[in-house]
């Protein structure tokens, strides 16, 4: 376990989702539930029944289910006995892994991971996973990962669903709309806490973390195949760009994000 979470499962125990406005535990990782005053749950898993054909025939919420995501990220850790980083899981692609089919858009990418069996990436010469903030070295509760990351997407209008109340909450958590830069909604976000205070220091940005089949909305149609989606991480980023804490969870449509133009980042998230 790692702050209250299962690193053989971290891929799916990070998305966690508010089901109230929660308070920030100091001491704590904001990537983990243990990071945060409130009650938190997950999404259902589910199952789509098809027919002989292959077609969709019905769907159905099934605890035994599955998540509709599809891991992209390789998750390590900084280790101050070693002083390097160390791999937490092998069931991401990593971004991108090699000898993997990968998203189209991902099949030039530059920085790719060695699949020798060590989890060490292979990096642009310039660049190196362990040339860490010294506030990363102080500290292990830092998840370090290679992502997709993009500045060009802001969030519209506070929207609701019923389902997001249905914890009977006194203050429900907060949705948003995501925009592109024509203001058009291209996804939707749940924010983890209640306070809107990053949004003036305008260090905030999202981060790719998953391919997504669903949005996760009230009356979406069922029977989406391919993950049209990525799942993203609203983060806020230190006053030296270099290390994020999760602010909430969303799902954008994979074509907005692509035209938002995405870069490459070093992530070290506390």
């Amino acid at each position: 376990m790692r702050f209250g979470l299962p690193e053989a499962l971290l891929d799916i125990s990070l998305l966690w989702r508010p089901t109230e406005q929660l308070k920030r535990r100091r001491g704590f990782p904001s990537w983990s539930w243990s990071g945060w005053v409130g009650r938190v749950a997950y999404h259902e898993p589910f199952k789509i029944t098809q027919g002989a054909d292959g077609g969709f025939v019905s769907f159905a919420w099934d605890a035994c289910g599955e998540e509709g995501i599809r891991p992209l990220i390789r998750w390590h850790t900084w280790d101050a006995f070693s002083h390097c980083v160390q791999p937490l899981n092998n069931n991401g692609l990593g971004f991108p892994f090699e000898g993997t089919k990968l998203p189209d858009e991902w099949e030039n990418g530059p920085y790719c991971f060695d699949v020798s069996g060590n989890g060490a990436p292979r990096v642009a010469p310039a660049v190196s996973m362990n040339k860490l903030p010294p506030a990363v070295e102080a500290e292990d509760q830092c998840l370090v990962f290679w992502a997709s990351t993009c500045s060009f997407l802001y969030l519209g209008k506070e929207s609701t669903q019923p389902s997001d109340r249905r914890w009977n909450a006194e203050k429900p958590p907060r949705r948003y709309f995501i925009l592109d830069a024509h203001s058009e909604n291209v996804g939707t976000l749940l924010l983890d806490g209640d306070d809107d205070g990053w949004r003036q220091r305008g260090r905030h940005g999202f981060v790719q973390i998953a391919e997504a089949q669903y949005f996760g909305l009230d009356n979406e149609a069922k029977d989406i195949e391919e993950p049209p989606l990525y799942l993203v991480m609203l983060v806020e980023w230190d006053k030296d760009m270099s290390v994020a804490q999760r602010l909430g969870l969303g799902r954008v449509q994979k074509t907005a994000w692509m035209l938002a133009s995405p870069k490459p980042k070093l992530i070290c998230l506390s």
